[in-house]
Order: C-alpha cells, then structure tokens, then sequence
C-alpha cells in the first residue's frame, strides 16, 4: 500500500523518554515524516537519515505568517482573560502547529494515504490487509469518542480531492477565527467539529465500542501511550 506516517516533534517530545514512534516505524520500513521546529526554536534536531525531516517554521506556505499569527496577542489562546488557564485553549497554539503539519502533508502528499501518528506512540505489529481493507472504504478513519472529541493521536487520511478540502477546512477554523466560536480549540475537538455528520471510519479502542462501529479494535496495531507527553505538552508555548 502507498503510504506515509507523519508526525511532528519539537525538541522537548523529540527528546522526551516516551518518544517511541521513531524506531517503532524504522523497525517497520515505514516511510516517515516528521515535522519539527529547529529554526524556531534555535536548536539542530538529528533526526535519522531515513527519515523525511521537515522545519514547520520554513514552509514556503506558512514561514511569512506563522510567527505572527502564533504569537498575536489578537488570538485568544495568548489573551487569559479569555482562555482562563483551560489547556484545551490556552495550548492551541500548540497544537495548531500540528493541524498545520497534517494539512501540508496531505495537501502536498504523493502517496495515496497520509496516516497522522502522534509521536508518544508506537506500532504493536504492521499494518496489514484487514486494516487496510477497513480504512480503504472511508476518507478519513479515525479512534472515535463520542466524548469529549475525537482521539487525534492516530488518524488514516485517504488522499482525495474531498480529504484535501476537508484539511483547507480544518486549517481554517484557525486562521479565520470561527474555532474561538466553540468551547475547546485543541486539534482534536476541531477534528470533531470539522467531521460531525460525516460517513467515517470510527476504530475501536477502550473508549468507544458502540454498536454502530465495526469490530475493528486499532489497539492491536497502535498503541498510544498518551499519558507521559501530557508534562511537556501542558507546559508548551
């Protein structure tokens, strides 16, 4: 199958003991993209040579705008009158940087899959025909939560012309401010926003196991550690 595994790592996860997803797609052969932030934060991440290591802060589509847009005082996440200290808003910016990176990906993939994966996460066996032949049937798969969104930790992403609109989408509940709107800002309650209604493939895993899924559990292919990034993440700016 024609894919590729994206995720993005500042200095502080690349380096954080929980950072599994590395070696865990190397060991597989899987073709990774990892966006970072050397030049933003001034640092020299050595990241593999066979890994496709990208500087967020230098795409030619967002370096005349992100600082700025980051940083605005004009945004709520960096207002705390409006924020008041909540982590689903107060570190937005973070995780804006993150729907940044999944939207590039996919706009500009050559692959017929982009598979988001968060980097406190790792690969319990490979990926094989009864998960391919699941995500093949929907644009975008997902683990799915009826509360309080959706798990954005692993995300299939088919490459199609209605993907690619779904992720201009996506970015721009951002950049035109329509997410201040809503009661969390983060990555994955956008993602919950953005695809309510639609027909998607909802994974299994502890938190979801309505009838209405189908009985595939993604826990047998990834496992996401989530718990150990939370120290660096809530800390971020």
């Amino acid at each position: 199958m024609n894919f590729k595994l994206v995720t993005s790592l500042n200095k502080r996860l690349f380096e954080h003991k929980a950072q599994q997803l590395i070696n865990s797609s190397l060991d597989l052969k899987y073709p990774l993209d990892i966006y970072h932030e050397n030049s933003y934060e001034n640092v020299n991440l050595l990241f593999p040579f066979n890994v496709n290591s990208i500087d967020l802060w230098k795409l030619p589509q967002y370096s005349f705008w992100i600082k700025n847009f980051i940083n605005s005082i004009d945004c709520p996440w960096n207002q705390p009158d409006l924020h008041e200290g909540r982590v689903k808003k107060a570190q937005a910016k973070f995780w804006f940087r993150k729907v940044l990176s999944i939207t590039h990906a996919v706009l500009n993939s050559n692959t017929d899959y982009v598979i988001w994966c968060d980097g406190d996460a790792y690969f319990q066996k490979p990926l094989d025909n009864k998960f391919w032949d699941f995500v093949s049937k929907y644009d975008v798969s997902c683990i799915y939560r009826d509360l309080p969104h959706i798990e954005s930790g692993f995300v299939v992403y088919k490459v199609t012309p209605s993907t690619k609109r779904l992720m201009r989408e996506y970015m721009g509940y951002y950049t035109t401010g329509e997410v201040w709107k809503y009661p969390r800002w983060c990555d994955g309650s956008v993602l919950t926003y953005l695809l309510e209604g639609k027909d998607i493939g909802k994974f299994k895993n502890i938190d979801y196991k309505n009838n209405d899924s189908s009985d595939f559990d993604i826990s047998d292919y990834f496992n996401h550690i989530k718990d150990p990034f939370k120290e660096v993440r809530d800390r971020e700016n």
